[in-house]
Protein backbone atom coordinates (compact mmCIF):
# COMPACT_ATOMS: atom_id res chain seq x y z
CA UNK A 1 0.00 0.00 0.00
CA UNK A 2 2.84 2.37 0.87
CA UNK A 3 4.50 1.52 -2.47
CA UNK A 4 1.33 2.38 -4.41
CA UNK A 5 0.98 5.67 -2.52
CA UNK A 6 4.60 6.58 -3.28
CA UNK A 7 4.12 5.66 -6.95
CA UNK A 8 1.05 7.90 -7.20
CA UNK A 9 2.94 10.70 -5.49
CA UNK A 10 5.77 10.37 -8.04
CA UNK A 11 3.32 10.44 -10.94
CA UNK A 12 1.65 13.58 -9.60
CA UNK A 13 5.07 15.20 -9.13
CA UNK A 14 6.10 14.36 -12.72
CA UNK A 15 2.84 15.77 -14.02
CA UNK A 16 3.42 18.99 -12.11
CA UNK A 17 6.96 19.22 -13.41
CA UNK A 18 6.07 18.79 -17.08
CA UNK A 19 2.43 19.87 -17.47
CA UNK A 20 3.31 23.36 -18.68
CA UNK A 21 1.03 25.53 -20.83
CA UNK A 22 2.21 25.07 -24.41
CA UNK A 23 1.90 26.99 -27.66
CA UNK A 24 -0.40 25.38 -30.25
CA UNK A 25 1.47 22.70 -32.21
CA UNK A 26 2.76 23.52 -35.69
CA UNK A 27 0.66 22.29 -38.60
CA UNK A 28 3.34 21.16 -41.06
CA UNK A 29 4.67 17.66 -41.76
CA UNK A 30 8.02 18.21 -40.00
CA UNK A 31 9.04 18.46 -36.38
CA UNK A 32 10.85 21.67 -35.46
CA UNK A 33 14.15 22.59 -33.87
CA UNK A 34 15.39 25.92 -32.56
CA UNK A 35 18.86 27.40 -32.23
CA UNK A 36 19.34 30.62 -30.21
CA UNK A 37 22.49 32.53 -31.09
CA UNK A 38 24.45 35.55 -29.91
CA UNK A 39 26.59 37.27 -32.54
CA UNK A 40 28.59 40.47 -32.99
CA UNK A 41 28.89 42.45 -36.21
CA UNK A 42 32.50 43.72 -36.25
CA UNK A 43 31.84 45.91 -39.29
CA UNK A 44 29.73 48.52 -37.48
CA UNK A 45 29.33 50.31 -34.18
CA UNK A 46 26.02 50.40 -32.35
CA UNK A 47 24.26 53.74 -32.84
CA UNK A 48 23.13 53.59 -29.19
CA UNK A 49 26.51 52.45 -27.83
CA UNK A 50 28.98 54.13 -30.21
CA UNK A 51 32.12 52.58 -28.70
CA UNK A 52 30.79 49.02 -29.07
CA UNK A 53 30.33 46.72 -32.04
CA UNK A 54 26.69 45.90 -32.73
CA UNK A 55 25.65 42.78 -30.80
CA UNK A 56 22.54 40.73 -31.64
CA UNK A 57 20.45 37.78 -30.51
CA UNK A 58 18.46 35.77 -33.02
CA UNK A 59 16.62 32.45 -33.20
CA UNK A 60 16.60 29.97 -36.07
CA UNK A 61 13.59 27.65 -36.33
CA UNK A 62 14.08 24.77 -38.74
CA UNK A 63 12.69 21.36 -39.74
CA UNK A 64 14.06 18.28 -38.00
CA UNK A 65 13.22 14.59 -37.61
CA UNK A 66 13.86 14.70 -33.87
CA UNK A 67 11.07 14.67 -31.33
CA UNK A 68 11.43 16.67 -28.13
CA UNK A 69 10.75 15.13 -24.73
CA UNK A 70 8.95 17.33 -22.16
CA UNK A 71 12.23 17.66 -20.27
CA UNK A 72 13.85 19.30 -23.34
CA UNK A 73 11.18 21.96 -23.94
CA UNK A 74 12.38 25.01 -22.05
CA UNK A 75 10.34 28.21 -21.37
CA UNK A 76 9.82 29.94 -24.66
CA UNK A 77 10.42 33.42 -23.26
CA UNK A 78 13.28 34.68 -21.11
CA UNK A 79 12.70 35.88 -17.51
CA UNK A 80 13.41 39.61 -17.91
CA UNK A 81 11.37 39.92 -21.11
CA UNK A 82 8.52 37.97 -19.49
CA UNK A 83 8.54 40.19 -16.41
CA UNK A 84 8.48 43.39 -18.46
CA UNK A 85 5.58 42.16 -20.60
CA UNK A 86 3.67 41.18 -17.46
CA UNK A 87 4.18 44.70 -16.10
CA UNK A 88 3.17 46.40 -19.34
CA UNK A 89 0.24 44.25 -20.44
CA UNK A 90 -2.81 42.55 -18.82
CA UNK A 91 -0.95 39.33 -18.03
CA UNK A 92 -0.42 37.93 -14.47
CA UNK A 93 3.02 38.06 -12.89
CA UNK A 94 5.20 34.95 -13.07
CA UNK A 95 3.02 33.33 -15.75
CA UNK A 96 4.80 33.74 -19.09
CA UNK A 97 7.89 31.74 -18.11
CA UNK A 98 5.67 28.71 -17.45
CA UNK A 99 4.82 28.49 -21.17
CA UNK A 100 6.82 26.23 -23.48
CA UNK A 101 7.05 26.11 -27.25
CA UNK A 102 7.22 23.09 -29.55
CA UNK A 103 10.71 23.32 -31.01
CA UNK A 104 13.51 21.10 -29.71
CA UNK A 105 16.56 23.18 -28.74
CA UNK A 106 19.69 22.36 -30.77
CA UNK A 107 18.07 19.47 -32.67
CA UNK A 108 19.84 18.13 -35.74
CA UNK A 109 18.46 19.96 -38.81
CA UNK A 110 16.83 18.07 -41.63
CA UNK A 111 18.87 18.24 -44.88
CA UNK A 112 17.18 20.49 -47.46
CA UNK A 113 17.95 20.39 -51.18
CA UNK A 114 16.79 23.95 -51.88
CA UNK A 115 16.56 25.78 -48.54
CA UNK A 116 14.32 28.83 -48.26
CA UNK A 117 14.42 31.34 -45.43
CA UNK A 118 12.09 33.82 -43.80
CA UNK A 119 13.80 36.68 -41.93
CA UNK A 120 11.48 38.25 -39.33
CA UNK A 121 11.71 41.61 -37.53
CA UNK A 122 9.64 42.19 -34.37
CA UNK A 123 7.59 45.29 -33.53
CA UNK A 124 8.93 48.31 -31.72
CA UNK A 125 9.21 47.72 -27.97
CA UNK A 126 8.48 44.00 -28.22
CA UNK A 127 10.72 40.96 -28.80
CA UNK A 128 11.70 38.33 -31.33
CA UNK A 129 10.32 35.77 -28.86
CA UNK A 130 6.63 36.69 -29.20
CA UNK A 131 6.30 35.45 -32.79
CA UNK A 132 7.29 31.89 -31.97
CA UNK A 133 3.88 30.33 -32.68
CA UNK A 134 4.03 31.57 -36.27
CA UNK A 135 7.72 30.90 -36.91
CA UNK A 136 7.62 27.36 -35.51
CA UNK A 137 4.81 26.68 -37.96
CA UNK A 138 6.77 28.08 -40.92
CA UNK A 139 9.66 25.75 -39.99
CA UNK A 140 7.33 22.76 -39.76
CA UNK A 141 6.53 23.29 -43.46
CA UNK A 142 10.17 22.96 -44.50
CA UNK A 143 11.39 26.56 -44.26
CA UNK A 144 14.14 28.13 -42.18
CA UNK A 145 12.63 30.98 -40.15
CA UNK A 146 14.96 33.47 -38.51
CA UNK A 147 13.66 35.79 -35.79
CA UNK A 148 15.89 38.81 -35.07
CA UNK A 149 16.04 40.86 -31.85
CA UNK A 150 16.90 44.55 -32.23
CA UNK A 151 18.69 45.78 -29.06
CA UNK A 152 17.77 49.26 -27.74
CA UNK A 153 14.51 48.99 -29.72
CA UNK A 154 13.22 45.70 -28.26
CA UNK A 155 11.66 45.83 -24.77
CA UNK A 156 14.72 43.91 -23.60
CA UNK A 157 17.23 41.52 -25.13
CA UNK A 158 18.74 38.85 -22.89
CA UNK A 159 22.02 37.57 -24.26
CA UNK A 160 23.55 34.16 -23.72
CA UNK A 161 26.48 35.78 -21.89
CA UNK A 162 24.08 37.27 -19.33
CA UNK A 163 24.03 40.79 -20.73
CA UNK A 164 20.62 42.51 -20.84
CA UNK A 165 19.99 45.50 -23.11
CA UNK A 166 16.81 47.46 -22.44
CA UNK A 167 14.91 49.69 -24.81
CA UNK A 168 16.18 53.23 -25.23
CA UNK A 169 13.44 55.27 -23.54
CA UNK A 170 14.48 58.66 -24.88
CA UNK A 171 11.58 60.91 -25.95
CA UNK A 172 10.28 60.00 -29.38
CA UNK A 173 11.93 62.12 -32.06
CA UNK A 174 12.48 61.64 -35.77
CA UNK A 175 16.18 61.07 -35.05
CA UNK A 176 15.46 58.31 -32.53
CA UNK A 177 13.07 56.57 -34.92
CA UNK A 178 15.51 56.92 -37.81
CA UNK A 179 18.31 55.40 -35.71
CA UNK A 180 16.10 52.48 -34.68
CA UNK A 181 15.06 52.02 -38.30
CA UNK A 182 18.59 52.27 -39.73
CA UNK A 183 19.89 49.69 -37.29
CA UNK A 184 17.00 47.35 -38.08
CA UNK A 185 17.88 47.39 -41.77
CA UNK A 186 21.55 46.72 -41.04
CA UNK A 187 20.60 43.98 -38.56
CA UNK A 188 18.51 42.28 -41.25
CA UNK A 189 21.34 42.48 -43.79
CA UNK A 190 23.90 41.13 -41.30
CA UNK A 191 21.75 38.18 -40.23
CA UNK A 192 20.89 37.54 -43.88
CA UNK A 193 24.59 37.27 -44.77
CA UNK A 194 25.30 35.16 -41.68
CA UNK A 195 22.57 32.64 -42.51
CA UNK A 196 22.69 32.67 -46.32
CA UNK A 197 24.60 29.39 -46.72
CA UNK A 198 23.20 27.97 -43.46
CA UNK A 199 26.64 26.85 -42.27
CA UNK A 200 25.78 28.42 -38.91
CA UNK A 201 23.00 25.81 -38.62
CA UNK A 202 24.43 22.76 -40.44
CA UNK A 203 28.11 23.22 -39.60
CA UNK A 204 29.10 23.15 -43.27
CA UNK A 205 27.97 25.40 -46.14
CA UNK A 206 24.77 24.45 -47.95
CA UNK A 207 23.29 25.82 -51.15
CA UNK A 208 22.78 29.57 -50.77
CA UNK A 209 19.15 29.98 -49.80
CA UNK A 210 16.64 32.49 -51.11
CA UNK A 211 14.94 34.66 -48.51
CA UNK A 212 11.71 36.49 -47.84
CA UNK A 213 11.53 39.19 -45.18
CA UNK A 214 8.62 40.10 -42.93
CA UNK A 215 7.78 41.78 -39.68
CA UNK A 216 5.23 43.16 -37.27
CA UNK A 217 4.55 46.87 -36.77
CA UNK A 218 7.88 48.78 -37.03
CA UNK A 219 9.42 45.48 -38.15
CA UNK A 220 6.99 45.36 -41.07
CA UNK A 221 8.21 48.78 -42.19
CA UNK A 222 11.81 47.56 -41.85
CA UNK A 223 11.00 44.51 -43.97
CA UNK A 224 9.72 46.79 -46.74
CA UNK A 225 12.70 49.11 -46.35
CA UNK A 226 15.16 46.22 -46.68
CA UNK A 227 13.46 45.09 -49.88
CA UNK A 228 13.44 48.60 -51.32
CA UNK A 229 17.04 49.39 -50.39
CA UNK A 230 18.71 46.10 -51.28
CA UNK A 231 16.36 44.37 -53.76
CA UNK A 232 17.81 41.07 -52.44
CA UNK A 233 14.58 39.54 -51.16
CA UNK A 234 12.12 37.35 -53.03
CA UNK A 235 9.11 38.76 -51.18
CA UNK A 236 8.05 40.65 -48.06
CA UNK A 237 5.12 41.16 -45.73
CA UNK A 238 4.01 43.58 -43.04
CA UNK A 239 1.77 42.75 -40.07
CA UNK A 240 -0.12 45.91 -39.10
CA UNK A 241 2.78 48.33 -39.31
CA UNK A 242 2.85 51.93 -40.51
CA UNK A 243 5.53 52.43 -43.13
CA UNK A 244 8.47 54.66 -42.27
CA UNK A 245 11.40 56.43 -43.87
CA UNK A 246 12.37 54.94 -47.27
CA UNK A 247 9.50 52.44 -47.16
CA UNK A 248 6.73 55.03 -47.55
CA UNK A 249 7.38 55.96 -51.17
CA UNK A 250 9.83 53.22 -52.23
CA UNK A 251 9.27 50.43 -54.72
CA UNK A 252 9.88 46.93 -53.39
CA UNK A 253 9.57 45.59 -56.97
CA UNK A 254 8.99 42.01 -55.75
CA UNK A 255 5.70 40.84 -54.15
CA UNK A 256 4.63 42.49 -50.90
CA UNK A 257 1.69 41.51 -48.67
CA UNK A 258 0.08 43.64 -45.94
CA UNK A 259 -2.14 42.11 -43.24
CA UNK A 260 -3.61 44.34 -40.55
CA UNK A 261 -6.52 45.16 -38.30
CA UNK A 262 -9.53 47.37 -39.04
CA UNK A 263 -8.11 50.30 -37.00
CA UNK A 264 -4.96 51.99 -38.29
CA UNK A 265 -1.99 52.35 -35.93
CA UNK A 266 -1.28 55.20 -35.40
CA UNK A 267 -4.72 56.72 -35.88
CA UNK A 268 -5.08 58.38 -39.25
CA UNK A 269 -1.95 56.86 -40.78
CA UNK A 270 -2.02 56.89 -44.59
CA UNK A 271 1.36 55.28 -45.28
CA UNK A 272 -0.19 52.01 -46.50
CA UNK A 273 -1.83 53.91 -49.34
CA UNK A 274 1.32 55.73 -50.44
CA UNK A 275 3.43 52.57 -50.15
CA UNK A 276 0.98 50.56 -52.23
CA UNK A 277 0.73 53.27 -54.89
CA UNK A 278 4.51 53.18 -55.35
CA UNK A 279 4.69 49.44 -56.05
CA UNK A 280 5.29 48.06 -59.53
CA UNK A 281 5.24 44.44 -58.34
CA UNK A 282 2.39 42.35 -56.94
CA UNK A 283 0.86 43.76 -53.75
CA UNK A 284 -2.20 43.06 -51.63
CA UNK A 285 -3.72 44.52 -48.47
CA UNK A 286 -6.03 42.47 -46.26
CA UNK A 287 -7.87 43.35 -43.06
CA UNK A 288 -8.58 40.69 -40.41
CA UNK A 289 -11.76 41.81 -38.71
CA UNK A 290 -11.86 41.51 -34.94
CA UNK A 291 -8.12 42.02 -34.49
CA UNK A 292 -6.13 44.67 -32.67
CA UNK A 293 -2.46 45.55 -33.11
CA UNK A 294 -1.07 42.94 -30.71
CA UNK A 295 -3.32 40.26 -32.17
CA UNK A 296 -0.52 39.80 -34.73
CA UNK A 297 1.84 38.50 -32.04
CA UNK A 298 1.66 35.52 -29.66
CA UNK A 299 -0.16 37.56 -27.01
CA UNK A 300 -3.67 36.34 -27.87
CA UNK A 301 -2.53 32.73 -27.76
CA UNK A 302 -0.69 33.33 -24.47
CA UNK A 303 -3.95 34.55 -22.93
CA UNK A 304 -5.64 31.34 -24.11
CA UNK A 305 -2.99 28.85 -23.00
CA UNK A 306 -2.80 30.52 -19.58
CA UNK A 307 -6.58 30.18 -19.25
CA UNK A 308 -7.12 33.89 -18.63
CA UNK A 309 -10.58 35.41 -18.82
CA UNK A 310 -11.11 37.51 -21.95
CA UNK A 311 -11.75 40.90 -20.37
CA UNK A 312 -12.48 44.16 -22.15
CA UNK A 313 -8.88 45.20 -21.42
CA UNK A 314 -7.51 42.08 -23.12
CA UNK A 315 -9.88 42.47 -26.08
CA UNK A 316 -8.66 46.04 -26.55
CA UNK A 317 -5.12 44.66 -26.59
CA UNK A 318 -5.42 41.65 -28.95
CA UNK A 319 -8.93 41.95 -30.41
CA UNK A 320 -12.23 40.13 -30.01
CA UNK A 321 -11.44 37.40 -32.54
CA UNK A 322 -10.79 33.92 -31.12
CA UNK A 323 -7.02 33.68 -30.57
CA UNK A 324 -6.65 30.26 -32.21
CA UNK A 325 -8.58 31.50 -35.22
CA UNK A 326 -6.37 34.58 -35.48
CA UNK A 327 -3.26 32.38 -35.34
CA UNK A 328 -4.73 30.01 -37.94
CA UNK A 329 -5.31 32.96 -40.30
CA UNK A 330 -1.77 34.24 -39.87
CA UNK A 331 -0.24 30.79 -40.32
CA UNK A 332 -2.36 29.86 -43.34
CA UNK A 333 -1.92 33.16 -45.17
CA UNK A 334 1.82 33.40 -44.52
CA UNK A 335 2.37 29.82 -45.70
CA UNK A 336 0.12 30.32 -48.73
CA UNK A 337 2.09 33.44 -49.59
CA UNK A 338 5.53 31.89 -49.08
CA UNK A 339 4.65 28.77 -51.04
CA UNK A 340 3.38 30.94 -53.88
CA UNK A 341 6.34 33.35 -54.08
CA UNK A 342 8.82 30.46 -53.88
CA UNK A 343 6.94 28.53 -56.57
CA UNK A 344 5.64 25.67 -54.44
CA UNK A 345 1.88 26.35 -54.71
CA UNK A 346 -0.59 28.59 -56.53
CA UNK A 347 -1.20 31.00 -53.67
CA UNK A 348 -4.99 30.88 -53.64
CA UNK A 349 -5.58 32.60 -50.29
CA UNK A 350 -3.48 35.70 -50.91
CA UNK A 351 -4.93 36.33 -54.37
CA UNK A 352 -8.47 37.18 -53.29
CA UNK A 353 -11.36 36.58 -50.86
CA UNK A 354 -11.96 33.07 -49.55
CA UNK A 355 -15.18 31.56 -48.16
CA UNK A 356 -12.96 29.65 -45.72
CA UNK A 357 -11.88 32.91 -44.08
CA UNK A 358 -14.79 35.38 -44.13
CA UNK A 359 -13.03 37.47 -41.46
CA UNK A 360 -10.43 38.50 -44.06
CA UNK A 361 -11.32 41.43 -46.32
CA UNK A 362 -9.25 42.40 -49.36
CA UNK A 363 -8.84 46.16 -49.84
CA UNK A 364 -8.38 47.28 -53.46
CA UNK A 365 -5.92 50.14 -53.81
CA UNK A 366 -8.66 52.32 -55.29
CA UNK A 367 -10.69 51.83 -52.08
CA UNK A 368 -7.80 52.13 -49.60
CA UNK A 369 -8.83 53.71 -46.31
CA UNK A 370 -7.65 57.22 -45.62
Amino acid sequence: MVFIWLLLLCLVTVKRLYAHPQLPPPTGPYKTGVLNLQVTDPSRKDLFAPTEDRKLMFSIFYPTNESASPRELTPYITPTVASLFEQQHPIPNDSLTTIIGNAKPNANPLPLTSPKRLLFSHGGGTSRLIHTALLEDVASHGYISVSIDHPYDATAVEFIDGTIIYRDLSPFTATLLDNWYRQRLDDIYFIDRLTSDLSILYGTPQAVSAAAVGGHSFGGAAAAGAMIESHNYTAGFNFDGAFWNNSILGNAENPFFIMGGPVRIPDGDTSWDTFRAAQTGWEREVIVNGTQHFGFTDFGILVDVLGLERTAEIDAFVGTIDAERALEIQRRYVMDYLDWVFGEEEGELVQGPSVEFPEVDFIPLSQARR
